[in-house]
């Protein structure tokens, strides 16, 4: 059996993984700052060349950086496309898996198991091939574009007094959008609660996870939502007591936000139909 690798990956286990993304996020709580609660008028972290939005931790790591452009690329990318990197600039870690084929002396195959890598991607402002006038936003959906077209489509009870999912009878409860502050805030509660909804049995089945874990879920996803129809979360009335909560769980369980993160992008793919 002959591993081979890209240039510029690495091996790496989860605890390292999960020890690094913990730091990063560490390191922006104690800024004050909530890393998936930022200005979405950019869009979500995605490759320059694809397209394509990162997905899980990878995601939820990239958003704390903060950069006027969406965009990434690995070094490799950047030379392809006769650019370089600027003066002093420093890379961030991306992480995915690589099923390995293991064959026998006449080269049948036998078994395969995955193998965790990791490399290094540059925001597109990092390099010479950014271009202000070219930083176009990612393709977003109108939220109520978004809302119609959830399958199974969601029974929500709108015009009510106030705003939960219940998970008993299924349904989501939001009150009328008179009273919320903004058209923002009403859609990223609205986007909250479709998150919880897709942890019914009979969907995702997030029966089990615990409390806090699934407000987490729900919390992480109504900012990718947020995200991909373009609109803003607004700072929370209890932003102290949030950051100090989460400050405290990341120093008890560093995995919690990679399993997190994971259970979010599942959510969000169903309501999007991914």
């Amino acid at each position: 059996m002959v591993i081979t690798f890209t240039r510029g990956e690495r091996l790496m286990n989860r605890k390292e993984i999960y020890q690094h993304i913990t730091d990063k996020i560490i390191e922006q709580l104690k800024k004050g700052t909530i890393p998936w609660r930022k200005p979405w008028r950019q869009g979500l972290p995605s490759n320059y060349i694809t397209r394509k939005p990162y997905n899980g931790i990878n995601r939820l790591s990239l958003l704390c950086n903060d950069y006027p452009s969406p965009y990434y690329l690995t070094y490799l990318q950047i030379k392809q496309l006769g650019g370089q990197v600027l003066k002093n600039q420093k890379g961030h870690l991306i992480v995915f898996w690589k099923v390995i084929d293991i064959t026998d002396e006449e080269d049948q195959h036998v078994d395969e198991f995955p193998l965790l890598r990791y490399t290094y991607v540059f925001n597109l402002t990092q390099t010479n091939l950014y271009k202000p006038e070219e930083n176009e936003p990612l393709k977003i959906l109108e939220c109520e574009h978004l809302l119609n077209n959830i399958r199974p489509e969601p029974v929500i009870r709108y015009n009510t007094s106030e705003c939960f999912y219940d998970k008993r009878n299924d349904y989501i409860s939001i009150p009328p959008m008179s009273q919320f502050t903004s058209r923002e805030e009403y859609y990223s509660s609205l986007f909250h609660e479709l998150v919880h909804w897709t942890g019914h049995q009979s969907r995702l089945n997030r029966q089990d996870l615990d409390y806090a874990t699934e407000e987490l879920v729900a919390e992480l996803g109504s900012s990718y939502l947020c995200a991909i129809t373009g609109i803003e979360q607004l700072v929370l009335k209890n932003q102290a007591s949030y950051l100090d909560y989460w400050l405290k769980r990341l120093e008890s369980d560093t995995a919690i936000f990679s399993k997190a993160s994971r259970l979010a992008q599942d959510a969000v793919n169903l309501v999007i139909n991914v």
